[in-house]
């Protein structure tokens, strides 16, 4: 029988059985991805809302780690999506997916290490990195030569690969000029505009 062929409400008058309960859960999580000034090293800044007590991080390659800022280190090559599942003081809980993916490269050079990841607490005072819709770099992917557009003036321009590296460095005024990338890999584009920092993650596929 369907609550409109109920001849009396199925809801209330000790009825609390069969009444759908709503939702009160408040919990979110959501975090950013940037490689760290620390060669073989990224992190993660995370956002939780103010009721978050615990959290599980999902690495990608199989493993799971508890706790809201833990640690961890890849081992074998590959692209990895990484996973936060949020848990508040109700027992709620929110689930976030970076749509970027770390990668580990899988030749023996000296820059090929395993990846580490760090969770920080942006809380705590730490950079925080920040991505915004009045930045483009087109096209992504692209074969190594691209275009940066800002609408507005910027202190500083600076491209880092996977490892923490920068490749390229310069200070201009106003950003809307084509770039140009020797070699293939995954690139981060970061604009400095006073306080906030602004990173884009490019591709270059040759």
């Amino acid at each position: 029988m369907s609550y409109a062929d109920a001849a009396t409400p199925l809801c209330g008058n000790g009825n609390t059985n069969s009444c759908p309960i709503a939702s009160s859960c408040t919990a979110s999580v959501n975090f950013t991805l940037a490689p760290d000034a620390t060669p073989h090293t990224w992190d993660a800044y995370p956002i939780y809302s103010s009721n978050i007590t615990n959290a599980t991080w999902y690495w990608g390659d199989g493993t799971d780690t508890i706790g809201l800022y833990p640690s961890h280190t890849y081992s074998v090559a590959g692209l990895y999506n990484i996973c936060v599942v949020a848990i508040d003081v109700n027992s709620c809980n929110a689930t976030y997916c970076q749509n970027d993916s770390v990668y580990r490269l899988s030749n023996n050079s000296v820059y090929s290490t395993m990846i580490h990841i760090n969770v920080k607490n942006t809380e705590a005072g730490i950079e925080q990195y920040h991505t915004s819709n009045n930045m483009r770099v087109y096209p992504n992917p692209s074969t190594g030569s691209f275009q940066v557009i800002y609408s507005g003036n910027i202190d500083e321009l600076k491209i880092s690969d996977m490892l923490g590296q920068t490749v390229y460095e310069t200070k201009l005024n106003t950003v809307n000029t084509t770039l140009q990338l020797k070699d293939a890999g995954v690139y981060f584009v970061t604009i400095t505009v006073g306080t906030e920092t602004i990173t884009k993650k490019v591709i270059v596929d040759k």
